[in-house]
């Protein structure tokens, strides 16, 4: 007694070389040649062009109610298991083609751009912001946006982790004005608390450039104290290749700290986090101050003789100023008289 077959694996055994009813390939030249997106078009009930690709949703709704009218009240899915077909095919529907991008308006596209080249720092929110004020324009962000996108306008955010670092622990600074160091410390007064001292100094001979004494520790501090310093240097934009040390504080990753940089053409460098040593000679200047200087003092405010209109910032400032060197010709006269030390020691 043979094995019963479904009659599609027995029609498929007749063919030799044959496999599950599908056709030969060694068969006739007609089969072999034809398309295969278009046999996969055929075998496909929901995209054949046959009874089962025309019987639609509304083809089947048409037959319900036709025979609602007649007295029989049936479901979608009694139909299609009488008429032998999925429900799915029922409710298939060819996807739409996606609409055609309406073209941004010329005048627009215009507008965005002025606003990027006056301010290249700002996103898609500030300039819907700057066009909704200055231009009285009813406009959507995310239109702004899909223009942007569109023309490539787009900046991405810098990435995070990639600051440039100082090479090692130490490094030889061959000459003035090549690479100065900048911090920032606090100084205790009884009258004003808290205060704050931002300094530059030339790693080359150990001379204090500039600095800035203040209540606040704004960005504005630190920008203000490497200006000053800039400009009392002399320092002419893009000739003098001076690289600006400093630490990972959040004032020297600022925004306006960056436009002073960026103004005169200066270069940047982070030291390793964790590692003071590596901006040791702003630390060690710090150190004798407080020592030698701020903490032998109280900074109460009112110096015999100077009347109540002297503040403890007045007052530090001065104090700082008549106990540094204030020229750089005394300095190098000093250096002469002392047994100088091999060059790069930070």
């Amino acid at each position: 007694m043979g094995r019963y077959l479904p009659e599609g694996r027995r029609t498929g055994l007749e063919g030799a070389g044959s496999r599950r009813g599908r056709p030969d390939r060694a068969g006739d030249q007609g089969t072999q040649g034809h398309d295969r997106r278009s046999l996969r078009r055929e075998r496909n009930p929901k995209k054949s062009k046959g009874l089962v690709g025309e019987l639609r949703g509304d083809r089947i709704l048409t037959l319900q109610g036709q025979l609602l009218e007649d007295g029989i009240r049936t479901s979608i899915r009694i139909i299609c298991s009488v008429l032998g077909y999925n429900r799915s095919n029922v409710y298939y529907a060819p996807k739409a083609k996606p609409k055609k991008a309406i073209p941004p308006d010329p005048q627009l596209v215009e507008a965005i751009r002025d606003v990027i080249e006056r301010f290249p720092e700002y996103g898609t929110r500030r300039i819907t912001v700057v066009l909704r004020r200055e231009r009285k324009m009813i406009i959507n962000r995310k239109k702004v946006h899909r223009i942007v996108k569109e023309q490539g306008w787009q900046r991405w955010k810098r990435p995070y982790g990639n600051r440039p670092r100082a090479k090692g622990m130490k490094s030889v600074t061959p000459q003035i004005n090549s690479r100065w160091a900048i911090d920032m410390t606090h100084v205790f007064t009884q009258k004003d608390g808290w205060c704050n001292l931002v300094a530059l100094i030339d790693c080359h001979d150990r001379y204090l450039v500039g600095w800035r004494f203040s209540k606040s520790g704004k960005a504005g501090l630190s920008s203000g104290a490497l200006e000053d310093a800039l400009i009392r240097e002399k320092i002419v934009p893009g000739q003098h290749g001076l690289v600006i040390r400093s630490d990972n504080g959040l004032v020297f990753g600022s925004k306006r700290f960056h436009e002073t940089i960026t103004k005169y053409k200066l270069t940047q460098e982070y030291i390793t986090p964790y590692t003071p040593e590596q901006n040791g000679m702003i630390e060690r200047f710090f150190r004798s101050f407080k020592e030698e200087c701020a903490w032998q003092r109280s900074f109460l405010g009112n110096a015999p003789g100077s009347g109540p209109s002297w503040t403890s910032t007045m007052l530090i400032t001065g104090l700082l100023t008549g106990w540094i060197i204030t020229t750089r010709s005394d300095r190098i006269r000093l250096l002469d008289m002392l047994p100088r030390p091999k060059s790069g020691t930070y």
